[in-house]
């Protein structure tokens, strides 16, 4: 019967796999034994991004019986790079469509979304329902706080004509809002 050394095979394996996962090798080396002595280092550091979405409220309209205005909410976006894109998602949405849901008769009532990165504007790109956004600029890169001060906005537009047809209820809506970095 032949014996066989798996011990030594397997370490060979895990010391290639290391080496094979480590990465580059680091260019560090020792000084030389003299009167005086240098050595180098080679210092790695990546920096991950982080994003954050703050300061937003529940949107609520009131009770309407003439065609609802728009709803303006500002909000605080926080990313290393300054650049994300954000993607607004219904829970009655549909299709590209985003819709609130009456809770007695199980009507849908549609809206649109805009986003701007500009806080006094009353128009915005038009969001999808599920769709990604164009690269947003001019988001906050030092503070995940905004300093107290919002750099997008939200506006909510219900659709005039679907007021107009939707029977009387309130009707209710779920938005995610997720912001990715670009």
């Amino acid at each position: 019967m032949h014996k066989h050394n798996n011990t030594f095979s397997l370490s060979s394996w895990l010391l290639i796999g290391l080496m094979v996962s480590a990465g580059p090798a680091l260019a560090a080396s020792d000084g030389t034994l003299d009167a005086t002595s240098a050595s180098t280092t080679t210092l790695t550091l990546s920096k991950g991004e982080g994003l954050r979405i703050s300061d937003i409220d529940d949107v609520a309209f009131g009770v309407v019986t003439d065609q609802p205005v728009n709803h303006y909410e500002d909000v605080c976006i926080y990313s290393t790079t300054g650049t994300y894109t954000v993607t607004a998602s219904s829970d009655h949405g549909t299709g590209t469509t985003f819709r609130l849901q009456g809770q007695s008769t199980s009507e849908f009532l549609e809206y649109d979304l805009e986003w701007t990165s500009d806080t006094a504007a009353t128009s915005g790109e038009n969001l999808n329902h599920a769709n990604v956004s164009a690269t947003q600029a001019d988001a906050h890169t030092s503070d995940p706080d905004c300093g107290g001060v919002p750099t997008a906005r939200l506006i909510v537009d219900v659709d005039n004509d679907a007021f107009d047809a939707a029977a009387s209820d309130t009707y209710v809506d779920t938005l995610t809002l997720t912001i990715e970095p670009d």
